[in-house]
């Protein structure tokens, strides 16, 4: 069967996560919260005079001079033809409202903590859906075709978490540097094309493990030549100077490969620095083979 309109585009997404951006329609769902604040505002008030006007007419209905008090008289009077059961009318249609407004509020805050979408792979997507083999502009003619256009990509949310949870440098190299290599080498690929969605197909996990990898290399080569410099180095100035950028390298390189907190990196560094510097004066002005 020849998948066509959003059957492709669901299969595509479907088989491919890291695409998986969707509009937060950010402008709707504020005012959408900002209508149901101002009813609720206007509800309250009328509450209030309800309960005012309740409490002024008391003496004429025993019921609601029990109102304050009493739950079940409050509720019960919309079961009692003797009094108007405009208080409790009034109480439900605030309680529904409230059930949407805290609703509203707290997927709010669930759709703000989504992070918006790369933006090598929100071109990607665009490119999908421009080309023949891809989404052909099947959505060029209608208003659908704006969700995805680079006007919204600021208003987009990636839900494909996967590449949240990687360090930096996994994500540069998922998204820039892919988006780069394909355009120069990775087109050229035939065994990577998948003909039926019309995209080129790259191994993530494979990509995560090569990072991985290369992470562990240079953990391991920013100490082991340091103190390779250190020990070539007479002045002890230079060596000071060599202690000072290789530390600052290395905090660089630890926020960028490594997912850990500001004080993990201040604690690491503050370590790596203090070995320098005992290296240092350990070595102080020796020469290789004195």
């Amino acid at each position: 069967m020849v998948l066509e309109g959003y059957d492709k585009l669901a299969s595509f997404l479907g088989s491919h996560p890291e695409f998986q951006y969707f509009r937060r329609f950010s402008t709707l769902n504020t005012k959408n919260i900002l209508y149901l604040q101002a009813e609720l505002a206007h509800h309250e008030l009328d509450l209030d005079h309800i309960i005012e006007e309740d409490k002024r007419v008391a003496n004429k209905w025993e019921k609601k001079k029990k109102y304050p008090f009493s739950f079940w008289e409050l509720k019960s009077s919309a079961d009692d033809d003797s009094v108007d059961p405009f208080q409790w009318d009034k109480i439900k249609e605030i309680r529904e409202l409230l059930y949407q407004y805290n609703a509203a509020i707290l997927q709010q805050t669930q759709i703000l903590d989504f992070h918006p979408p790369a933006k090598a792979e929100a071109a990607g997507l665009r490119e999908w859906l421009r080309r023949p083999e891809g989404g052909g502009g099947i959505f060029e003619p209608l208003a659908e075709a704006d969700v995805w256009s680079e006007a919204n990509e600021s208003d987009m949310i990636a839900i494909y978490r996967q590449q949240n949870e990687v360090d930096d440098f996994t994500k540069w190299i998922c998204t820039v540097f892919l988006h780069w290599y394909h355009d120069h080498w990775g087109h050229r690929a035939e065994k990577k094309y998948d003909v039926e969605m019309g995209a080129r197909i790259y191994n993530y996990r494979a990509i995560k493990s090569y990072t991985y990898a290369a992470s562990i290399f240079i953990s391991g080569l920013l100490p082991a030549s340091s103190i390779i410099v250190l020990y070539f180095l007479q002045d002890t100035t230079a060596k000071l100077i060599v202690v000072f950028v290789y530390n600052l390298v290395f905090s660089l390189v630890l926020g960028f490969l490594v997912r850990a907190r500001r004080a993990e990196i201040f604690a690491a560094a503050t370590a790596f620095a203090a070995v320098q510097v005992a290296l240092v004066a350990n070595t102080g002005g020796c020469q290789p083979g004195t």
